[in-house]
């Protein structure tokens, strides 16, 4: 896939928001970014995909995952109140 070979990342918010910073990500080749996957802390979220980007676990997991698919970049794609 494209990105491929980019810095790695994962994005934290698997919602609408994390949803279209992927595919801002994918649309900016420039960027050089290669989402990983995401991080959510909805159990019924962890398991499942967003565009074939696998929702990995949930934030108590962030370090375990960002060591384990050795991540440069972490993204917050939750929105604020």
């Amino acid at each position: 896939p494209r990105g491929q070979n980019g810095i790695p990342v994962l994005l934290v918010g698997a919602g609408k928001l994390g949803a279209t910073f992927l595919s801002e990500i994918r649309r900016f080749e420039e960027l050089n970014l290669n989402v990983i996957g995401f991080l959510d802390d909805n159990a019924a979220k962890v398991g499942g995909y967003i565009q074939g980007v696998p929702i990995l676990g949930d934030t108590a997991s962030a370090e375990e995952i960002i060591l384990k698919y050795d991540i440069r970049k972490v993204i917050l794609t939750v929105p604020q109140p």
